[in-house]
């Protein structure tokens, strides 16, 4: 037996353990004035949002400052005075939302601008992709801070709370991200006025006669989202295929930090494709639908911070992790449809 113990101490010193006298650990709280800090830049995420999906409020400058101050105050005072606990919780969901969503949105704007030729080679789609899926990942990102900030202290660091809210952080980005899109973009080509806004659209589009093969897909796209829910939060809804746990332990021997399947094999590769979708002018219910699913990797990179266990540097390498494994899936996803795309030319020409 005490050769066990032994040999236990001299694995564990090898890997940069440290052996000693057993302890509590030591009370952590930051201080109230950077936590309220933080509580302002959320509110600040929450005006700008609002003033990216609502036009109007661009020309309106002293509401928009008012709305900042009001929700500012009303978040910071109680923070200030040694509370908020429930606001701190408000401020961590928010900021696993809102900031995937601007990302997202910022990208929406960005591609609304610039517009790439419908001939761009595919390796220049893909440079493009992977440059504007860091830049995207790392505004995400930014939101990781504010929900760490939000919650960190010495009960969420031991897990004696724990962040609420993990599922809606895989459904609420999307629906944010969709309002934004509506708002910018006419979802189905000219067919619905997108100058009536998204409401408008919403009414038109529920207004419009259902077929038997729109109903299957809807119920196809509900299920994949259940499926999603399911399988995301502290507690799984759902059982794991054993395929995924043998791909799973292979990533954990491959790389410091497992990158999280929703990433770099839904979100990340979507992101690319629907670069490439937007340059080759593919249907814009086709991009509608790819920038939703890229969404979900942007929302998954924030909400692995809500695990405040996790070391930070963790979590960290983690996303970064799932972005380039993700992107290079997503490459080779690009690099597919250019060499369909060209077939189907070909045989189009020798017809």
């Amino acid at each position: 037996n005490m050769q066990y113990f032994t040999d236990t101490r001299k694995a564990l010193e090898a890997h940069g353990f440290a052996i000693g006298r057993a302890g509590t650990f030591a009370d952590y709280a930051p201080s109230r004035l950077l936590r309220a800090l933080v509580i302002m830049g959320v509110a600040a995420a929450g005006v700008l949002y609002l003033s990216l999906v609502i036009p109007a409020l661009n020309h309106r400058r002293r509401a928009v400052l008012l709305a900042f101050v009001v929700l500012a105050l009303i978040g910071m005072m109680p923070v200030l005075l040694g509370a908020g606990s429930k606001i701190r919780v408000l401020a961590a969901l928010a900021s696993a939302n809102l900031f995937p969503a601007l990302a997202v949105t910022g990208l929406l704007d960005l591609l609304g601008k610039r517009r790439f030729a419908k001939d761009t080679p595919a390796w220049r789609i893909i440079v493009a992709g992977w440059v504007l899926l860091g830049i995207t990942s790392a505004l995400s990102l930014v939101g990781a801070g504010y929900l760490s900030g939000s919650l960190v202290d010495t009960r969420y660091l031991l897990e004696f709370d724990i962040f609420r809210g993990i599922k809606l952080t895989f459904v609420l980005p999307m629906v944010l991200v969709a309002i934004a899109f509506m708002q910018r973009f006419d979802i189905f080509d000219g067919q619905f006025d997108a100058s009536a806004g998204v409401l408008g659209q919403v009414r038109e589009i529920l207004a419009t006669p259902v077929r038997v093969g729109s109903l299957l897909g809807g119920l196809v796209l509900i299920g994949a989202l259940i499926v999603l829910v399911l399988r995301s939060g502290h507690t799984s809804g759902m059982p794991v295929p054993g395929i995924e746990l043998k791909m799973r332990a292979a990533l954990e021997q491959l790389f410091y930090a497992r990158p999280r399947t929703k990433e770099f094999m839904i979100g990340h590769p979507a992101f690319l494709l629907a670069l490439c979708a937007a340059v080759r002018r593919w249907r814009t219910w086709i991009i509608f639908a790819l920038v939703l699913v890229a969404t979900i990797g942007q929302g998954s990179m924030v909400e692995t911070f809500a695990h405040m266990r996790t070391p930070i540097e963790m979590s960290l390498v983690r996303g970064i992790g799932g972005i380039f494994l993700g992107g290079a899936i997503g490459a080779v996803l690009v690099a597919l449809v250019a060499a369909w795309n060209g077939l189907l030319e070909r045989v189009k020409r020798a017809g």
